[in-house]
């Protein structure tokens, strides 16, 4: 509420004469971003969620604008974070999942919290990118469940970059 539109209008002039660089917009509320849309075509739009309050908010926002990409930033993830029917991950392209940038025992996210997210993507079919800063959270157990979804064959983290596009009307 506190951006001037002009500044908005400045940036967008330069994504505009850009068209080959990506510009990644993020934001914790995205609903403020309903009156940008529709977004040009070089540009990812994204929300952070940290906590369940977060989720109604950031997909009823990101569902109502038109982008090429949008994006969930899941980080640091505090606490478990599911999805009600009404409130599934079916109009998001790629979810970033990651914990506190100080890797910490006291305040790392719980390997369920991360699966479940995962999970929700990939059943949504958004690619996942997953930060380096959980790789101590996911057990390098090639039984566990964890490994199976989170690691790619050869042990790395999932770390999806390319993203389904939809068409901007």
């Amino acid at each position: 509420h506190w951006v001037k539109p002009e500044w908005m209008e400045s940036i967008f002039g330069v994504v505009r004469l850009c068209p080959d660089v990506t510009f990644i917009f993020l934001t914790k509320r995205p609903l403020d971003l309903l009156r940008y849309s529709p977004f040009p075509g070089n540009a990812i739009i994204g929300a952070t969620v940290c906590k369940q309050s977060m989720v109604k908010e950031t997909i009823v926002g990101l569902s109502g604008i038109k982008a090429k990409t949008r994006m969930i930033s899941f980080e640091p993830v505090m606490e478990e974070i599911h999805f009600p029917v009404a409130y599934d991950l079916s109009e998001i392209d790629w979810v970033i999942i990651g914990g506190w940038s100080r890797y910490s025992p006291k305040t790392a996210p719980k390997v369920e919290w991360i699966t479940a997210l995962v999970e929700a993507a990939d059943k949504a079919g958004a690619k996942v990118f997953l930060k380096d800063n959980v790789n101590k959270t996911i057990p390098y157990d090639s039984w566990s469940h964890a490994e199976t979804i989170c690691r790619d064959g050869t042990g790395n983290l999932r770390q999806e970059t390319s993203c389904k596009e939809r068409k901007v009307a």
